[in-house]
């Protein structure tokens, strides 16, 4: 939101692309959500470096981030775009397992629209409280589907998710499955009258290599991939989308 948005949500996802890399590599790590760590550090060095310079640019954003550790998902979030994981369910099938929650200031405005917490990076920022952060196991070949909110917006409705992720992932390729998630989305954003102008992003990814739980905290496999099971769909507008590519791409 504002005039910078985009310059915000670069400076955060290159100060938590940081944070993540210190950590690239290491083993579970106890109880600690990694994105969240990442997350809630990342905005604490943006907004004090800002400070520090008196950049009071107007502009916010949201976030998402999502990684792998071992053999787990920690996904942690600020504001309205999700993340979904769904589990093969058999030869072509997946079963829809979970969805993180959008995060908003209030349940609507005045007007009806929900307002989902931000960032500014230099004042008044939100707490955790304000947060999102899950961990959950992934097995292997798993599909995680990560969305901008105007995705999820056009997407369906909120009860509708877990069938409509299933049915457009049935049978289908992940550059098929993305395309085709990207393209219900658009029509409806374009031709329906509950549809929301907004940016669209979503990317596709299925985790290779997923081996049995770490027991006494020493790696006995390495650890999960999806470099080159990655299939990303935008329309173009805002950031891109590139928020969620740098994550997938470089673990």
């Amino acid at each position: 939101h504002g005039s910078h948005s985009g310059d915000k949500a670069q400076q955060l996802e290159a100060a938590c692309r940081e944070q993540l890399r210190q950590h690239w590599g290491e083993g579970p790590g106890g109880d600690q959500n990694r994105s969240h760590h990442a997350l809630v550090e990342a905005i604490d060095r943006c907004t004090e470096a800002n400070r520090g310079r008196g950049d009071r640019k107007w502009g916010s954003t949201t976030a998402l981030v999502v990684s792998l550790v071992c053999n787990q998902l920690h996904v942690s979030s600020l504001g309205d775009c999700q993340a979904a994981v769904l589990e093969q369910a058999g030869p072509g099938a997946f079963r829809f397992v979970y969805l993180s929650p959008p995060m908003h200031r209030s349940p609507s405005s005045t007007d009806g629209v929900s307002i989902p917490h931000q960032t500014t990076l230099y004042a008044n920022e939100p707490g955790e409280r304000c947060m999102h952060q899950h961990q959950l196991d992934l097995h292997n070949e798993s599909i995680v589907v990560v969305g901008t909110d105007g995705f999820w917006a056009n997407l369906c409705s909120p009860e509708g998710v877990a069938p409509c992720l299933e049915s457009e992932l049935r049978g289908r390729s992940l550059k098929e499955a993305a395309q085709s998630l990207y393209l219900v989305a658009s029509r409806r954003m374009t031709g329906s009258r509950s549809g929301k102008p907004d940016d669209l992003t979503v990317v596709v990814a299925r985790a290779s290599g997923v081996r049995r739980r770490y027991t006494d905290g020493a790696p006995q496999a390495d650890n999960p991939r999806v470099r080159d099971h990655i299939e990303r769909w935008s329309n173009g507008t805002a950031c891109d989308g590139t928020w969620y590519q740098v994550y997938f791409d470089d673990l």
